[in-house]
């Protein structure tokens, strides 16, 4: 690598991480219950959720009718479900809504108990 080479690579490098540590340092100003974020699953509006009878509080879902193996009907969470994504924050995101985030008392027919839980 020459000297130009390197020293484009390192003007790149401090520009990408800026952007990083900014989006990092933004996101965790809204990492609290109160704080809904803009990327919340609208079980209302997204037709995943939708089709998953995704809701925010679990304990208005038909858990029982579901029939979901692996833990009693009224423990089944999105934060003990295999898809929920670990979070610092109060929302977790979900494998199964990319790019979004859910309620972690939520519930959707899809919850499947985490391994090790």
């Amino acid at each position: 690598m020459n000297r130009r080479n390197f020293i484009g690579a390192l003007s790149f490098a401090s520009i990408a991480s800026t952007s990083i540590f900014s989006t990092i340092a933004l996101a965790a100003e809204d990492c609290n219950e109160d704080a809904v974020p803009d990327n919340l699953v609208d079980p209302k509006t997204d037709p995943t959720a939708m089709a998953l009878k995704y809701v925010h509080d679990a304990k208005t879902a038909d858990r029982i009718s579901a029939g979901r193996p692996g833990l009693d009907p009224s423990e089944q969470i999105c934060s003990n479900c295999q898809f929920s994504v670990e979070s610092d924050c109060y929302y977790v995101g979900c494998s199964l809504f990319p790019g979004k985030v859910v309620n972690p008392d939520g519930w959707c027919m899809s919850w499947t108990l985490k391994a090790g839980v």
